[in-house]
């Protein structure tokens, strides 16, 4: 999958991504934790270049992607960032829980 639950769930552990969604997330990744790719002949280009880089490399960017998820990824910095967003805001939150979560939205 382009974006899923893996890119945050192999940032959490240190993985440096390699993806053509950087721009998807907030912030946008960079080159600094991330490997970036455009099309097949790039992701091919760049999976070689993550099979050849140096362990500073490796040390300089793991250390940009825990950096990345612990600021804006993880549970606590999510909730931090999601209440400093809607602390001003009227507007309503209605989240999915199955079928319960729109049992008062029937007449709709």
């Amino acid at each position: 999958m382009p974006l899923c639950h893996h890119l945050i769930e192999g940032m959490k552990v240190g993985a440096i991504p390699i993806t053509n969604c950087e721009n998807l997330l907030s912030p946008k990744l960079t080159s600094e934790n991330s490997l970036q790719f455009s099309n097949l002949n790039d992701l091919i280009e760049k999976i070689h270049h993550a099979l050849a880089m140096s362990k500073e490399e490796i040390i300089f960017k793991r250390k940009n992607v825990f950096d990345y998820y612990s600021n804006n990824l993880s549970p606590g910095s999510f909730r931090l960032n999601f209440m400093n967003l809607i602390k001003n805001s009227d507007k309503k939150i209605v989240c999915c829980d199955d079928d319960r979560s729109v049992e008062k939205y029937e007449n709709f």
